[in-house]
């Protein structure tokens, strides 16, 4: 019998989902199925909760002052809301349960709908202009999609967190073949030089670089990994724990301009910072509502000042970063109140999926 999709607790607390409630009060490591199913609650889930991090292995963050950003970079003001795509309150809803979510060249938003098993391709004026995958588990199919990513380097090529079958899925854009990049065996394989057979565990965020490598939160094996073009795994950092360089269910992660690696480090409501070969840079971050303080953080995105900005799900807002964690502003809405994927184009518009409304929220970055 094929065994179940796996999904992240941390994607649900809104109190109307009868499940949310058993989530909250069992733990990090319990598993919810597509996000509207049944519980799969993990032996451990129990532990959490019973360590705390040392507070010298947390590096706290600061309040940004105008003296301590770089002087050639331009001045993050705020931050303004401009539009919704989708809803429920749409007769025929254009995105079911949206999660990650990514931009093409020309503007087009690519968004992984875990409702519907498939990601859904809209236009910059918020229309369905093409439907990609449905539920299944051979190449083109995908079972709870939680994120997507596109590179430009080897061509454009469309990556996908297929987290219910435990891998990374990658099509070209240009005659839409899909294989499987990372996790089991498949047919053809695109945009890599051969496939890379990791096995994953509910693979969360991807990320790829200027070089054409792919980074994977990889949620169920408190892990994150990074893959070469030719498909040798470089980096493999992380267990389960609360220490430094240890995660709980890391669920996404960005690469700055000089490769930096930003792990969203979900469990233990923080952020952890890595160079290019996997060396820990900086932890900030605790649980907390304060600014710079994070309850259940979901995805991350970078701006392209390198300005970072997570999703702090949990109070149902979007929190702003430089690149050395310390707390630039933050923004919602009163309406946010599921937020989960994030993205950033080059016009600076923000584009952030919000999973109970079954829309994408544009915002705009005001800098001077």
């Amino acid at each position: 019998m094929k065994k179940r999709p796996l999904l992240s607790s941390l994607m649900y607390k809104k109190a109307s989902l009868p499940e949310t409630r058993f989530l909250r009060e069992n733990g990090f490591l319990t598993y919810l199925r597509c996000m509207v199913g049944f519980l799969v609650p993990l032996p451990f889930c129990l532990l959490l909760g019973c360590v705390a991090l040392e507070s010298s292995s947390i590096i706290p963050p600061q309040i940004v002052t105008s003296s301590s950003q770089d002087v050639d970079k331009p001045r993050l003001l705020g931050v303004n809301y401009l539009y919704s795509i989708g809803g429920r309150e749409r007769e025929s809803k254009l995105i079911s349960q949206p999660m990650g979510l990514t931009l093409d060249i020309s503007g087009n938003i690519y968004v992984a709908d875990v409702g519907s098993h498939c990601i859904k391709v809209l236009n910059a004026d918020g229309e369905t202009t093409m439907v990609l995958g449905r539920f299944g588990w051979r190449d083109g199919e995908f079972d709870t999609p939680v994120d997507v990513d596109i590179n430009f380097i080897r061509g454009e090529f469309l990556y996908v967190a297929d987290c219910g079958n435990d891998r990374i899925q990658v099509c070209s854009l240009i005659n839409r073949i899909f294989g499987v990049a990372v996790g089991k065996k498949s047919g053809e394989v695109v945009g890599l030089d051969v496939q890379s057979e990791i096995q994953l565990d509910s693979p969360g965020g991807i990320a790829t670089d200027r070089s054409g490598s792919i980074y994977i939160a990889d949620t169920g094996n408190h892990r994150f990994l990074k893959i070469n073009p030719q498909g040798k795994l470089l980096i493999a950092k992380g267990s389960f724990g609360w220490a430094r360089e240890q995660f709980r269910e890391p669920t996404d992660l960005v690469v700055d301009s000089n490769n930096n690696i930003y792990v969203v480090d979900t469990g233990n409501n923080r952020i952890q910072k890595f160079d290019f070969s996997g060396n820990l840079i900086a932890i900030w971050g605790k649980k907390g509502d304060q600014p710079g303080q994070f309850n259940e953080p979901r995805y991350i995105a970078k701006d392209r000042w390198d300005n970072i900005y997570v999703v702090d799900h949990g109070n149902r807002r979007i929190q702003v970063f430089d690149l050395n964690g310390e707390f630039l502003t933050q923004f919602s809405l009163p309406n946010l109140n599921g937020p989960m994927g994030i993205v950033i184009g080059r016009d600076n518009k923000i584009y952030v999926t919000d999973v109970f409304a079954s829309d994408v929220k544009v915002f705009q970055s005001v800098y001077r």
